[in-house]
């Protein structure tokens, strides 16, 4: 699936798994450029709720989570943020030094996600909000290379990995699995 998103068109697009690249109606992202900020809502079937932590930078990615990266002025440099069920934000800068996975992670002091779970009838949904203008002071460029992930436990400990572009492995740290994006000016 190589195809890239302008944000100032809305898209939704369906993830699939992440490692057979599968089509899958388990997880969905809205996508778009609201004025000076980058929006996206992840909407998700779950039968079995399993988040993990409830505090900033904790390891979200110990439970299901939403996931998205996006660079920042290189495709070896993005950022990363998390969220899960109980609104517990994760938000770090990541050198991926082969862009196979081999990563260093700079946590951030402060968080630049905005983030609002709520209930739905067969899941949750995440809004994730990024401030472009805060996002520029760390890197960000008009062209962009992004990518959306799920992470999802069921009741017997099983992870199901979904991405939006899949990475056709077990992590989502492959950099040539990103999709290229244009941020418009604000």
């Amino acid at each position: 699936m190589a195809f890239s998103v302008d944000f100032s068109i809305p898209g939704r697009y369906c993830l699939k798994e992440t490692e057979s690249g599968a089509e899958s109606s388990r997880t969905c992202v809205f996508c778009r450029q609201n004025g000076e900020e980058l929006f996206f809502r992840f909407e998700c079937k779950e039968n079995y709720f399993y988040p993990k932590h409830y505090g900033y930078n904790e390891p979200l990615y110990e439970g299901d989570i939403v996931e998205l990266m996006i660079t920042l002025g290189s495709k070896n440099r993005y950022l990363e943020t998390e969220t899960n069920f109980n609104g517990a934000d994760y938000c770090v800068i990541i050198e991926n030094k082969d862009g196979e996975g081999d990563i260093e992670i700079f946590p951030l002091e402060k968080n630049l996600v905005k983030s609002k779970v709520e209930t739905l009838v067969d899941g949750w949904a995440c809004d994730i909000i990024l401030d472009i203008k805060e996002l520029k002071k760390i890197g960000l460029g008009r062209e962009v290379f992004f990518n959306a992930h799920r992470q999802d436990f069921d009741e017997n400990g099983i992870l199901r990995l979904y991405s939006l572009n899949p990475t056709l492995c077990r992590t989502f740290h492959k950099i040539s699995a990103f999709l290229r994006a244009e941020i418009k000016e604000v």
